[in-house]
C-alpha cells in the first residue's frame, strides 16, 4: 500500500469514528467559520457555526449535546478564553479546539483548551484534532 492509501484509509477511520458526533465551530471570520465548517462537514454529520462566542453560548446552552467546539480567541462581545471557561463549566468533558492566529499561543497557555491550531490550519493539523478527539471519547 502505498502513502496516498496510507492516508486515504486513515482519513475514512477517523470519519467512521467522528461522523455522529456534533461540533460547534466559532469564528467572527465569516470565510474561516464558512471553510472550517465545512471541512467538518466532511467529516461530522452534525456542524453548526457561530459568529461570535456570545452566539456560540447561547447555542450551547439551548443544547448542550455538542461533543466538540473549535473557537477563535480574538472575538466581539465574548472572547474564546471567556467562552472556554463558561462551556468548560457545562460540560468538562466537551473536547476544545482553539484556532487562533495569534504568535506563539498553545494549548498550555490556555485553560481549558485541548488542542491549539494556528491559523491557517493545515490537513496534518486538523487530522492530528480529529485523532485527539478520538481519543479522549474513547471510540
Amino acid at each position: 500500500m502505498n502513502d496516498l492509501q496510507l492516508f486515504a484509509q486513515k482519513v475514512k477511520a477517523l470519519k467512521e469514528k467522528v461522523s455522529a458526533l456534533r461540533i460547534l465551530v466559532v469564528d467572527d471570520e465569516e470565510l474561516i467559520r464558512k471553510k472550517t465548517g465545512d471541512f467538518m462537514e466532511s467529516f461530522f454529520d452534525k456542524v453548526d457555526c457561530a459568529e461570535d462566542g456570545e452566539a456560540a453560548l447561547k447555542m450551547f446552552n439551548k443544547d448542550v449535546s455538542y461533543d466538540t467546539v473549535i473557537t477563535d480567541l480574538q472575538m466581539p462581545n465574548m472572547t474564546g478564553e471567556e467562552l472556554i471557561k463558561k462551556i468548560r463549566a457545562i460540560n468538562p468533558n466537551l473536547f476544545i479546539v482553539v484556532m487562533t492566529g495569534t504568535p506563539d499561543v498553545n494549548d498550555e497557555l490556555i485553560e481549558g483548551c485541548d488542542i491549539c491550531l494556528s491559523k491557517p490550519v493545515g490537513l496534518d493539523d486538523m487530522l492530528k484534532m480529529m485523532e485527539m478527539l478520538v481519543e479522549k471519547k474513547g471510540l
